[in-house]
């Protein structure tokens, strides 16, 4: 009787120990951080962008002193370059779920900000970033 039982136990954890592991398979990646958008598009959106105005609660105003040397550079290679209140900064961006999401990531990869293309041409591009607190600010760039 104790050896039906200790067999009868010694399954029953044998079957649970093989149940609970993962038999997952390495999963493709599916999103990529490459630019979704159109060459023409692509284009137009990577070069250097100057900043020229700033718009919060509705209200434009143009660069103070301290934004005057603000800007943008996308490069179709990923890499960004970053002045946004005279701190420079550089990183990678990438499209996100949108192809008028742009990701990107600076510093030591916890520096992360959102923008949505706006409006873009060739010599005008206007982005909006929405802070955690929900506030949106409008960017609004010329060539530089």
């Amino acid at each position: 009787m104790k050896k039906t039982l200790f067999i009868s136990v010694c399954l029953v954890v044998s079957i649970g120990a093989i149940a609970q592991q993962k038999t997952t398979k390495p999963v493709a990646k599916t999103a990529s951080k490459k630019p979704a958008m159109s060459p023409e598009k692509l284009k137009m959106l990577c070069k250097p962008w100057k900043l020229d105005t700033v718009e919060n609660f509705g209200v434009p105003k143009p660069a103070t002193a301290k934004e005057q040397s603000d800007g943008i550079t996308l490069l179709a290679d990923s890499t960004l370059f970053l002045t946004m209140e005279g701190a420079v900064k550089t990183g990678k961006w990438f499209m996100g779920w949108s192809p008028k999401i742009i990701n990107t990531v600076t510093g030591d990869g916890k520096d992360k900000m959102m923008f949505t293309i706006m409006t873009l041409s060739d010599n005008y591009m206007e982005l909006e970033y929405q802070t955690p607190d929900l506030i949106r600010t409008h960017y609004y760039y010329s060539k530089k």
